[in-house]
This record gives structure tokens, C-alpha cells and sequence, in this order.
């Protein structure tokens, strides 16, 4: 893999974190804030969350809270 800071291999996907957040009872989301942390719209979803609306985990089959 090599260096934490500098990697020779760059690995596909999310490293489980899709399915971790779709199946969990809870997830804590801990990141560095900054206007790039949030935006108004997404371009691309990797881990669903709350999803559109406050029952979409539950229309979607999904168990837990979600992030909180």
C-alpha cells in the first residue's frame, strides 16, 4: 500500500462504508468542516443516510437511525 500520505495503490469503492451506514444501528460522521463539506447539492452519493425525506431509511427497508 506504502505511505499513509503518499499510497502506491489507490483501491476502488468505499471500503465498506456503504454498507455500514445501510445497516447500522447508528453512524457517527467526524469531519474537517469547511464550505466544501457542505453543499446544497450532491453530485454523487456513496453512503445513504437520511436520504429525500424523513422517511426514506424506512421506505427504503433500511434498519437504524442513520447518521446522527
Amino acid at each position: 500500500m506504502g505511505d499513509y500520505h503518499n499510497p502506491k495503490v489507490r483501491l476502488p469503492g468505499a471500503g465498506g462504508a456503504p454498507e455500514i451506514a445501510g445497516s447500522a444501528k447508528s453512524v457517527l460522521i467526524i469531519l474537517k468542516q469547511s464550505a466544501r463539506s457542505f453543499v446544497n447539492k450532491l453530485d454523487f452519493v456513496t453512503s445513504v443516510g437520511h436520504g429525500e425525506g424523513g422517511d426514506s431509511r424506512k421506505r427504503l427497508g433500511l434498519p437504524g437511525a442513520g447518521p446522527v
